[in-house]
């Protein structure tokens, strides 16, 4: 038998031997599993599941790494959850130094582990990433960015909620070089979650790598919010191609119009009538001389 079958046979019948599987169920059935604190035991219960998902009969150096973090998981979570089963810990991590030497060289690194913990992430933040993403990978992204990326989401929690959409690791790496857009722009990161969540985030993002665009935007008030806000809804580079020309741009500026206003007005349907109507000189010179603004027509055509 090869040390990576001797080790996943010993993972699985630890798992085995302190759990119950009925269906999709799974009970843990450790006797002081219930004197735990609360939240250790339901990040337990997450990482169970997970590997009950998997097929232990599939022996993939990738279900490996998983296994080895997700049993480093178990074994911190229970230690700082005061667990006094030695026997069990070290079991354990018996279990863990098995299936470590199998794939030695594609492991989260204790090392790499704390400093994900230093910087900020959670134990279910480590664990949902690991379920998602190639932790490897993942940290040899952060690792020397960190800082870039602080700069342009200002939140870790933003920059985990990213990592953890579908591609989300590429999504990260696409964002990166917008350190200097989202200052100028004042992005942060709930605004780029909000971009990159859904289809055609790739085209989205090219749109604002274009300083000529961006400036234009920013100078006729529009900041990361208000772009966000445009380019989640449909029809986005119709929207954004209309405030390119600036003739009519310049039109809404002078109108009272500002990036807040023009935002709102455009994300409902029938955007396009609605700027088309302010177009018209006579209108709006009469409804600016009845004492209406920027503000009072983007809320009168929203609704």
């Amino acid at each position: 038998m090869t040390s990576e079958n001797l080790a996943f046979q010993q993972a699985q019948h630890l798992i085995e031997q302190h759990t119950r599987k009925s269906g999709t169920a799974v009970e843990i059935t450790h006797p002081l599993f219930e004197t735990l604190p609360k939240e250790t035991r339901q990040l337990i219960m997450k990482v169970i599941k997970a590997i009950y998902l998997k097929d232990f009969e599939i022996l993939r150096k990738a279900f490996a790494v998983k296994l080895e973090l997700f049993a480093r998981l178990i074994l911190s979570t229970l230690e700082s959850g005061e667990c006094n089963d030695k026997p069990l810990l070290d079991e354990i991590n018996t279990v863990r130094e098995a299936i470590a030497k199998t794939v030695n060289e594609a492991l989260v690194t204790e090392d790499d582990h704390q400093w994900l913990k230093n910087i900020g992430f959670e134990p279910i933040d480590i664990f949902e990433l690991a379920a998602k993403v190639d932790m490897p990978g993942l940290i040899g992204e952060l690792k020397p960015h960190i800082d870039t990326y602080m700069v342009i989401f200002k939140d870790l929690k933003y920059l985990i909620k990213m990592l953890k959409f579908s591609q989300g690791l590429k999504k990260l790496q696409a964002v990166r070089p917008f350190s200097l857009k989202a200052i100028a722009v004042n992005f942060n990161g709930s605004q780029l979650c909000k971009i990159v969540r859904g289809s055609g985030w790739e085209e989205k993002l090219k749109y604002f790598e274009d300083d000529t665009k961006l400036n234009k935007l920013k100078e006729a008030g529009f900041n990361g919010s208000h772009l966000a806000q445009i380019v989640v809804g449909a029809e986005w580079e119709e929207k954004l191609k209309y405030f390119e020309d600036d003739q009519k741009l310049n039109k809404l500026k002078e109108a009272g119009f500002n990036g807040s206003h023009l935002a709102q007005i455009v994300t409902n349907a029938g955007w396009e009538e609605k700027l088309k109507y302010f177009e018209d000189d006579q209108k709006l010179n009469k409804l600016k001389e009845a004492g209406f603004n920027g503000y009072h027509l983007a809320q009168i055509v929203t609704n």
